[in-house]
């Protein structure tokens, strides 16, 4: 299956205007180089990061009919200070919200997702320190 995306300038800063498979949206970065009129490229990594593991998560968890009310998931990135400027560690934060799962369930669901479902998380595995707290509620 193959998936696209564009990106066009937009100004005469850093501002794209973008489309992901027949979604638009907007990228920009922080002033001085940008309008900081949209996201930056590593913040929409972050969600894609977010979404990929909340996503095979729901189907983890839900797997033998239990009950899943709600998932959220949080990344917050720390960049090299040289070129390129990617992320070195990621900190992921996860609450899960179910009448019956366990946390044992919880864990077990993230570890499968990290190491072979999700893969946006397996593209950066080698390259990103990822560390994942996940919580039941």
């Amino acid at each position: 299956m193959e998936l696209t995306a564009t990106a066009t300038l937009a100004d005469d800063k850093m501002k794209f205007r973008c489309t992901a498979g027949t979604h638009a949206l907007e990228t920009d970065y922080t002033p001085p180089y940008g309008t900081g009129d949209g996201p930056t490229s590593l913040e929409l990594f972050l969600a894609s990061l977010c979404s990929c593991l909340g996503g095979s998560l729901a189907v983890l968890l839900r797997h033998g009919g239990k009950r899943l009310t709600g998932i959220a998931v949080s990344a917050a990135g720390t960049r090299r200070e040289t070129h390129p400027t990617c992320f070195e560690h990621i900190e992921m934060q996860v609450r899960v919200q179910s009448p019956d799962l366990s946390q044992a369930d919880v864990d077990h669901a993230v570890q499968l997702s990290e190491e072979r479902i999700c893969p946006v998380a397996a593209m950066i595995k080698g390259n990103v320190s990822v560390h994942i707290t996940a919580t039941l509620s």
